[in-house]
């Protein structure tokens, strides 16, 4: 079979969570014998150094006019003759546009990367976090903060209409979890509900069993830095709770993000000792191996791939359970903790349960593991398969 991957950015693994589930999913198709190629629309560094996973097109949509590309969107589609497209950007319309532009007899599928009609429900609370540089952006906090359920009517008339778009042109519509097919249709009734289907995102180091035998005390963040909608400062906060009370734990930060300064500001002006702020890194595993708990304090996400990734390597995850795919990540009290959105104490409660009750988080380490199994690479290409032929 023939599948074209349409992103908007090329798929460059260690740069973000699409690309590298994205890639996944590609380099196992072409275990299979399918031909796959991306074509993507923004331009990006590449690194010299880089290999990307299949053949890459690059439609040349920031110089000039998106019209302009028709003709060599045609030619690509011409000599590649997909049976399917997978388009990975949800809400982009120049997606749309292309979609619009495919011959009918083309299978499309939108995957939606994200949480359809981002944590509504959380907008008072998350929006505090938001930079108000410009008016504009003044504006969205204070009505965050005094009437928030304006801001976030307003956020769900502009995803129904983006959402609209896209599902008028793509023959399937992906989420992440069953969860968010019951959201969207909560916020979007019209949808034709056969075309919503469900896959998770796959585990990237499922064929990967080389677990330590020692762990080290770390608590671990893995992540963008940003409070919105990442909520770091959330889990600075928690382990300012915890660092007292246990001298032999550290907590450790990999990413990078534009409030890196500022949290490192927070923790010398707060004296919060012993964490460490290590950058991004390609080999993001290596901290999972070190590490014994994986904590997540996100106002919303997506999927989250660092609660399964770590669960992959034993760290036992801890994470408010602010969005649907929490429930299917962890299973609370066997394999992880699921933490009331946003209680800092209940999650810096739950957190040195697990310090000082060290074979109860052996046990849930173990769970972990044998849970992330089920989110391995060729069982969620299974479903890929099984979609695209349906």
């Amino acid at each position: 079979m023939r599948i074209l991957f349409l992103s908007f950015i090329p798929i460059i693994r260690h740069v973000g969570g699409m690309q590298k589930v994205t890639d996944c999913i590609i380099s196992e198709m072409k275990k299979r014998g399918h031909e796959v190629i991306v074509v993507y629309y923004e331009k990006r560094k590449i690194p010299v150094d880089f290999q990307f996973p299949c053949q890459h097109y690059y439609l040349d949509t920031t110089e000039k006019p998106l019209e302009k590309c028709l003709s060599e969107w045609g030619k690509i589609i011409d000599h590649f003759k997909p049976d399917c497209i997978i388009n990975t950007s949800s809400y982009i319309q120049k997606s749309c546009f292309l979609l619009k532009n495919t011959p009918q007899e083309i299978q499309k599928i939108t995957i939606n990367h994200l949480q359809p009609f981002q944590g509504i429900e959380h907008t008072k609370v998350s929006h505090q976090y938001i930079s108000a540089h410009s008016p504009k952006f003044m504006l969205i906090r204070l009505l965050a903060k005094y009437v928030p359920s304006l801001l976030g009517n307003f956020y769900v008339r502009s995803e129904k209409k983006l959402f609209k778009n896209i599902l008028q042109y793509s023959d399937k519509y992906c989420v992440l979890t069953n969860g968010y097919i019951d959201r969207t249709l909560k916020y979007y009734p019209k949808v034709e509900k056969e075309k919503l289907f469900a896959i998770p995102n796959p585990n990237p180091y499922w064929d990967d069993n080389s677990l330590p035998e020692e762990k080290q005390n770390i608590i671990l963040y893995v992540g963008r830095l940003s409070n919105y909608p990442k909520n770091l400062i959330s889990f600075v906060r928690v382990w300012q709770r915890l660092e007292r009370s246990n001298p032999d734990w550290r907590a450790v930060v990999v990413g990078t993000g534009p409030i890196l300064n500022q949290t490192k500001s927070y923790c010398e002006k707060n004296h919060v000792s012993r964490i460490s702020f290590e950058g991004q890194k390609r080999n993001v595993q290596d901290y999972y191996k070190m590490s014994k708990i994986v904590c997540v304090t996100s106002f919303f996400e997506s999927w989250n791939m660092s609660l399964v990734e770590g669960m992959n390597y034993g760290c036992v995850p801890v994470a408010y359970q602010s969005y649907e795919a929490t429930y299917d990540i962890i299973d609370h009290q066997k394999n992880g903790f699921l933490i009331s959105p946003f209680s800092e104490k209940e999650m810096a409660d739950r957190i040195q349960s697990l310090i000082d009750h060290p074979d109860t988080l052996c046990e849930m380490s173990q769970n972990a593991v044998e849970k992330a199994k089920k989110y391995s690479t060729p069982i969620i290409v299974d479903k890929w398969e099984q979609a695209i032929n349906c």
